[in-house]
């Protein structure tokens, strides 16, 4: 398997408030939800960068870092790292319908929450929800009526989820791909994308580059949000880089 970057398109918008991309889920064929830390909006962005709406959230909530569209019961989820807590919103009118904290959850307890809290968020192959935690690193995996933790697995150097490139290793993103019955994880600090079958127990890591227009190649900084297309073919991902924030697309082999 490998990673080919295509292309990137801006993703800073103060105008529409989306400065600090933090979350990213597919939407349809052709854009995607879009959430950012500094404020309780949720954006449909197309492919091309272009903001298509601001929905705002009606329950002011606070440092988003996830968002993922739930097709099976038809509502879209919210990850909050400051509430440290999961809120599922109506999509078309923002309205609030009900808040889940993570540690409130049946087997929550377990689940070490230090400074760094949950960061990315996903909807699995049985409809489970994914929770990210950043630091310490673990995978989350909780009940999809969001009332029991099913399980808590710690990701660590002993099933590769390390980096050469950084002491700390933590977990900025995550998404579910269904094609390949797999997860990706992004740690922004290890600069890196890991890839492992949600059977699997050893990650593979790919260094995350990408080219300007002047076709120098660096390493991607801040990385928040992925997603990957439906048919299994594309990687996104949202930087949360001021300015120069990017969607950056890459092609999966």
């Amino acid at each position: 398997m490998s990673l080919t970057f295509i292309d990137s398109t801006r993703l800073h918008h103060r105008e529409a408030g989306l400065t600090e991309p933090s979350g990213l889920s597919i939407r349809d064929d052709s854009s995607f939800f879009v959430v950012s830390d500094d404020t309780s909006a949720l954006f449909a962005v197309h492919a091309d960068g272009r903001i298509l709406s601001r929905q705002e959230i009606a329950h002011e909530v606070q440092d988003l870092e996830g968002v993922e569209y739930d097709p099976e019961r038809q509502r879209l989820l919210v990850l909050s790292e400051k509430m440290r807590a999961i809120i599922d919103i109506d999509p078309d009118s923002g309205q609030t319908n009900t808040i889940h904290p993570i540690s409130g959850v049946t087997g929550g307890a377990g689940i070490r929450l230090g400074e760094d809290g949950p960061e990315g968020l996903a909807i699995g192959r049985e409809g489970e929800v994914l929770v990210l935690i950043e630091y310490p690193p673990q995978l989350v995996r909780i009940s999809p009526e969001l009332t029991k933790v099913l399980e808590v697995v710690s990701l660590d150097a002993g099933v590769g989820f390390a980096s050469s490139v950084a002491r700390r290793t933590d977990g900025s993103g995550l998404a579910y791909d269904r094609t390949r019955d797999a997860l990706w994880i992004l740690s922004d600090t290890g600069k890196a994308v890991f890839f492992r079958p949600v059977d699997g127990e050893v990650f593979l890591r790919f260094e995350l580059v990408f080219s300007d227009e002047s076709e120098r190649v660096s390493r991607v900084h801040n990385s928040e949000g992925i997603a990957v297309s439906k048919d299994g073919t594309m990687l996104f991902v949202a930087t949360d880089d001021g300015k120069s924030s990017r969607l950056l697309k890459y092609h999966i082999k």
